[in-house]
C-alpha cells in the first residue's frame, strides 16, 4: 500500500525591491541592489515583477514557498571602444519551506569579474571568472534546530568563449570552461577539476526571420564529478552535459 503525505504551506511576506544605476563616469557604471521574493507555486508564476534589478537576477529555479533576500553591487567600465570589463559581487540568503513544520536555512555568495574584446568587427572574445559558495546553515522542525554545520559546496569556473560571425549570416562560436569543485559526498568530500568545450555553428536567416545552428555540448566527451546546488527538491537542467550531446535547433520569429 502507499501512502500519500500531503504538505501544506501559507506564506504572506511583504517583498521590498530595490535598485540604483548610477553612470558616475561616462565610461563608468556602478549598480547596486536589494530585495526580497517569496516563490510563488507553479500556477501562479506568472508576474509583470522584472526578472532582473540593476542586472542582478531575482528569480531561481527554487522550491514552492522558498523566501530570500538578496544583495549585490557591481562595476561596469568601459575601457575603450571595443573593449569592456568589471566585476559584480553578490550574497543571497534564503529559507526553504518544505512544510509548516520543516525549514532549511542556506547562504549563497557569487562573486564575478569579466572582460570582452571585440577586436574586429565580425570577431568577439569574452572572458571570465566566477566563484560560487553554497553553505548550508541549518535544518528546523518545529521550529527547534535539528541539524547545523551541514556541508558547503564551493565552485570555481572560469569560461572562455569565442565567437565569430560573417556578414553573409554564418556564425560560429566555441567555448571552454575549467571547473574546480569541491562538493560534499557523503560520507567525505570530492574535489575535481576539468575542461568542458562546447562549440556551435550555425546560419542567421535574412531580414531576422530567425537562426539554424548545430551546438555541440563536452565535445571530448569529458567525465567528470559536479553538483549544480544543494536544490535537490527541484528538478534542474544541468549546467554541464555529463556526455557528448548535439543539438539541432531552428528559431523562427514572425513580425
Amino acid at each position: 500500500m502507499t501512502r500519500f503525505i500531503r504538505f501544506h504551506i501559507d506564506r504572506h511576506a511583504v517583498n521590498p525591491k530595490f535598485g540604483l544605476v548610477w553612470n558616475i563616469l561616462p565610461s563608468t557604471t556602478l549598480r547596486a541592489a536589494a530585495f526580497r521574493v517569496l516563490k510563488r507555486f507553479f500556477v501562479t508564476d506568472q508576474t509583470l515583477e522584472p526578472t532582473q534589478l540593476a542586472g542582478f537576477n531575482q528569480f531561481f529555479d527554487d522550491d514552492d514557498g522558498t523566501d530570500s533576500t538578496r544583495y549585490g553591487v557591481g562595476l561596469d567600465q568601459r575601457f575603450s571602444r571595443d573593449l569592456f570589463g568589471g566585476f559584480e559581487l553578490s550574497w543571497r540568503d534564503l529559507t526553504r519551506v518544505y512544510s509548516d513544520r520543516i525549514a532549511e536555512d542556506q547562504d549563497e555568495r557569487l562573486y564575478r569579474t569579466y572582460l570582452h574584446w571585440a577586436p574586429h568587427p565580425s570577431l568577439a572574445l569574452a572572458a571570465e571568472y566566477q566563484f560560487e559558495e553554497f553553505e548550508r546553515g541549518q535544518v528546523s522542525i518545529f521550529g527547534e534546530r535539528v541539524y547545523r554545520d551541514l556541508p558547503e559546496l564551493q565552485t570555481h569556473y572560469v569560461p572562455l568563449n569565442v565567437s565569430y560571425y560573417h556578414p553573409t549570416g554564418v556564425f560560429a562560436k566555441f567555448g571552454a570552461t575549467y571547473v574546480d569543485q569541491e562538493a560534499p559526498v557523503d560520507p567525505s568530500s570530492s574535489h575535481d577539476r576539468f575542461w568542458t568545450v562546447d562549440a556551435a555553428i550555425g546560419y542567421r536567416l535574412p531580414k531576422r526571420y530567425g537562426l539554424l545552428s548545430l551546438d555541440i555540448k563536452n565535445l571530448f566527451d569529458e567525465e567528470f564529478t559536479y553538483q549544480n546546488s544543494f536544490n535537490d527538491g527541484a528538478q534542474q537542467i544541468p549546467r554541464f552535459q555529463p556526455s557528448r550531446a548535439v543539438f539541432a535547433r531552428i528559431n523562427l520569429w514572425m513580425f
